[in-house]
């Protein structure tokens, strides 16, 4: 018997996958913000190999500014 797909849930994830993909596409931050939490955090290894953090704005700020 095969597995049941969650077409619903697999559809929503898309949508959310696409918001931000769009967002990077046209550099506007207001495009990819509906996919995130209001309290969302980015993690990235920055050019010393060091582990950094912080508010989800950060992305925001850097799509807005260094993608146009």
């Amino acid at each position: 018997m095969n597995k049941p797909t969650y077409v619903t849930e697999y559809q929503a994830i898309v949508e959310v996958l696409n918001q931000y993909i769009e967002g990077c596409k046209q550099a506007k931050s207001s495009i990819m913000k509906p996919a995130f939490s209001e309290k969302a955090t980015m993690f990235s290894v920055d050019g010393d190999g060091k582990l950094t953090g912080g508010a989800i704005q950060a992305l925001f700020d850097g799509i807005d500014s260094g993608f146009r």
